[in-house]
């Protein structure tokens, strides 16, 4: 019995080797043929249909009447190759199914993209430097008064800073030097004053005393340029005929400035700042913060998606362990 079968097997699959043949069985599947209408179907010579008859004559009989029709084992190789040849059909539960299996991983994906662009544009912006020639001076706020007139005009706020020297007044005699006031936007203008002292050598006392020079004006709510209210040059004055020992000595600068203030200021009212001595300059990271901010944000995210994939992986493993279990 197992040897029959086997040859069954065999004659059939022999039969279904050229598409001709498959061609020829499909259609007398449908009804019985002539001769002359399969090959005006298939539109083939007389010799070569006859052939590939005479190869199916296990599985196509012919009648009485001249129709070719399809053997018991004809009908049987038929299904046989219907169920090869049949794609597995996916229906909507399927597909939804597939849907949502994509769904974790299209995720996991997107958030790595996210977290290495971050790093990457964390580093960028950490890479980018820019060249700061001046340098920040420390303020001492010494007082802050009200209600006081000057030359007729009532100012209700009186406010006194004091910063050390800049190195280059102190090397050079003269400095650059700029003020700026950040609450301006909340005064209405008003005067500023400033006074860099001094110990100026005296010939006729044989000994330092204390020496001044003053720049004051005016300046307006909106400020010169960015909150400035000062901008320039100060300097002391150089003593012809004295050694270097005897030439003056900057001490501190004291700036003064009188307003009419329409909201509060800020406790540390000014930035004082000067231009650094010689060529000298510092290198500044200006988006330093948000590049951190970036990076750690990125390596946040990539941590998570990496441990979210390992717990997939890990819920994967179990669900097919209790399965086969």
């Amino acid at each position: 019995m197992a040897e029959f079968e086997e040859e069954t097997y065999s004659l059939v699959f022999t039969a279904l080797k050229h598409p001709i043949r498959r061609k020829i069985l499909r259609v007398l599947a449908e009804r019985p043929h002539s001769f002359t209408d399969m090959q005006k179907l298939f539109n083939v010579t007389s010799p070569f249909l006859t052939y590939h008859l005479d190869s199916l004559k296990e599985l196509v009989l012919k009648t009485e009447n001249g129709m070719y029709r399809l053997s018991n084992m004809g009908e049987g190789a038929v299904a046989l190759m219907e169920k090869v040849e049949e794609t597995p059909r996916t229906t909507p539960r399927d597909t939804m199914l597939s849907k949502r299996k994509r769904i974790p991983s299209m995720i996991q994906l997107s958030l790595t993209i996210i977290a290495i662009g971050l790093v990457l544009s964390g580093g960028y912006l950490m890479s980018i430097t820019t060249a700061e020639y001046r340098y920040s001076l420390p303020t001492e706020t010494i007082s802050y008064d009200t209600a006081e007139m000057v030359d007729g005009s009532t100012f209700t706020t009186h406010i006194t800073t004091r910063v050390p020297p800049p190195e280059a007044l102190t090397i050079n005699k003269i400095a650059v030097l700029y003020v700026k006031f950040p609450s301006i936007g909340n005064t209405t203008g008003g005067m500023y004053n400033i006074t860099v002292r001094y110990l100026e050598f005296s010939i006729t006392e044989g000994t330092y005393i204390l020496g001044q020079r003053n720049y004051t004006g005016q300046f307006t709510s909106t400020g010169i340029e960015g909150d400035y209210i000062f901008s320039g040059f100060v300097s002391v004055p150089s003593s012809i005929g004295l050694s270097i020992s005897e030439q003056p000595i900057p001490k501190d600068i004291v700036i003064s400035v009188l307003t009419n203030k329409t909201a509060p200021i800020e406790a540390s009212p000014f930035i004082v700042e000067s231009a650094m001595y010689g060529n000298r300059f510092t290198e500044e990271q200006p988006y330093r913060t948000l590049a951190l901010a970036c990076i750690l944000a990125g390596t946040f995210i990539l941590g998570a998606a990496l441990i979210t994939s390992i717990s997939i992986q890990i819920y994967k493993r179990k669900s097919k362990a209790g399965v086969h279990a």
